[in-house]
């Protein structure tokens, strides 16, 4: 038994609701609740809970209902939290990131309160929780966006291995001494990252691709400008090598000099047709986006574009109103 126990039997029946609620958000976070009443039992919620450190266990047992937590509740929200949970009485299901997971009892999930989550309790239910922070769990936000809302079986392989743990350290909660929480939460947390990188591998993979896509790409658009930039020196500021960082492009079916020319390529044109840079010429245009060479920026521009630069500009100079029009004289 927890060192925190609330029970939905201390109040009148018509007050259950907003007390159960007021419990939840008080605990984990506000969620809507939803078919409260409707199933055919009386409405009822029993929450069991310890802390220790930045830890949280918890048993809750409900009558059949509905946990929503809508963008809304995430916005006002100051705390963010990575759970585990245990199915251990009724049946259930957890939504998150478009994913539905079917749980029976011994079924073990996990989901963070930082996104949009539904639990949905189609009969009298019981489960076991454990609570950490999120900022505590090395993964990036793609990686936990793979791993949320899939079950795994509390029986068998390392999700038992992590299930029974998560049961047994909340039976025993408050039996554990405040000086070991961070060394538990630590235990705990590698173990569940080793749990949901076997069991996801692919997927975190490709997480793992795109979050450094990402980084890479963020890398090219703050220094593109610079003409020496070349696939070495992204490589070397990503800390991957040349070859990883072709192979990454590749997955996209587009090569990392493509992509810095094209990215060249819409400064360019973006600067030709701006009004306000008509005093800049052509070739200090093509040396501020990034091209060294004129005579390879106007071939490379015409293929891209069907016309030289010059004759872009000129263009859009014959379809711009006068100067007197456009101050409004």
């Amino acid at each position: 038994m927890g060192e925190e126990v609330v029970s939905t039997d201390t109040v009148e029946r018509s007050e259950r609701e907003a007390f159960w609620h007021h419990v939840l958000a008080d605990t984990f976070a506000a969620v809507q609740l939803e078919r409260w009443t409707g199933h055919g039992l009386e409405p009822a919620a029993q929450l069991s809970a310890t802390r220790r450190g930045r830890l949280l266990f918890a048993e809750l047992e409900a009558t059949p209902h509905v946990h929503r937590r809508t963008p809304r509740q995430i916005r006002q929200a100051d705390a963010m939290f990575f759970q585990a949970a245990i199915l251990t009485k009724g049946a259930a299901s957890l939504e998150q990131e478009g994913r539905l997971a079917q749980l029976s009892p011994g079924d073990l999930v996990v989901y963070e309160n930082s996104r949009p989550f539904t639990w949905t309790f189609t009969d009298s239910w019981a489960v076991t929780v454990l609570s950490i922070p999120s900022d505590t769990v090395s993964l990036t936000d793609s990686e936990r966006r793979a791993m949320s809302a899939r079950r795994h079986s509390g029986q068998t392989g390392l999700s038992g291995v992590v299930a029974r743990l998560v049961l047994d350290l909340t039976r025993h909660a408050s039996e554990i001494p405040e000086g070991q929480s961070e060394r538990i939460l630590a235990h705990t947390t590698d173990l569940a990252i080793s749990l949901f990188a076997t069991s996801v591998k692919a997927e975190y993979a490709d997480a793992r691709h795109r979050t450094m896509l990402d980084r890479i790409k963020g890398h090219i658009e703050t220094h593109f400008r610079y003409a020496g930039l070349t696939p070495d020196d992204i490589a070397a500021a990503v800390r991957i090598s040349t070859r990883y960082l072709h192979k990454l492009f590749e997955a996209e079916h587009q090569t990392v000099t493509l992509y810095l020319r094209d990215l060249r390529l819409r400064c360019a044109r973006q600067e030709l047709l701006d009004p306000r840079l008509a005093h800049r010429s052509v070739a200090e245009i093509a040396h501020g986006c990034g091209f060294g060479d004129l005579s390879g920026f106007n071939r490379t521009f015409k293929a891209a574009y069907g016309s030289t630069p010059s004759d872009l500009r000129r263009r859009a100079d014959l379809r711009s109103p006068p100067m007197a029009s456009r101050d409004g004289r």
